[in-house]
């Protein structure tokens, strides 16, 4: 999305529009569970942020939720669409692939968005400690962790956070030290 923003070049906004969708329905079709995405949180290598249960099993981790990895694919499928409302009115189609560039994708793509900012603003909210929880383990149930990309990402996201006090929620009860935030 960047790339065409700077340069304009939609034959390669094309090209990663149709990446993006089709990465997006295989993460649908292998890794989608109960409204949200399984997988580990974004930033980390293997395992080294979670308990020591998950110490070298990756399949135990994959069986996680993190708030970053949904965050993710949240942003995915808000830029498959911006770039989908580009195309359309490019229409630079001798591509056959571009046949499924119509305003009913647009309107899909939205939805499943919006579908899952919903599943994870009430799945990982924590009312009490005024944030969103790192990550739901195998059994759904919070590993009580903060995770600094994941609520940096909440904030980032322009539409996400459509709640000006979590939003002040989660800034005063994110856990700071001297050097920042751990």
């Amino acid at each position: 999305w960047f790339v065409y923003l700077y340069t304009g070049n939609t034959t390669f906004l094309n090209f990663a529009f149709h990446v993006t969708v089709n990465s997006l329905r295989r993460a649908e079709r292998d890794v989608f569970r109960d409204g949200l995405f399984l997988g580990c949180s974004s930033f980390m290598e293997s395992n080294s942020g979670y308990p020591l249960k998950y110490k070298n099993n990756g399949m135990l981790v994959g069986l996680t939720k993190a708030l970053s990895t949904n965050l993710l694919y949240y942003n995915g499928y808000k830029l498959a669409v911006s770039m989908a409302k580009v195309l359309l009115e490019e229409k630079p189609s001798k591509d056959p692939k571009s046949l499924y560039l119509t305003d009913e994708t647009i309107q899909d793509l939205t939805k499943r968005g919006n579908d899952l900012k919903q599943s994870i603003r009430h799945r990982f909210w924590m009312e009490d400690k005024g944030y969103y929880g790192y990550v739901l383990d195998e059994y759904d149930e919070f590993i009580p962790q903060m995770e600094g990309l994941g609520l940096a990402l909440v904030l980032l996201s322009d539409d996400f956070e459509d709640s000006n006090q979590r939003a002040r929620s989660i800034l005063n009860n994110t856990y700071s030290t001297n050097i920042g935030i751990p």
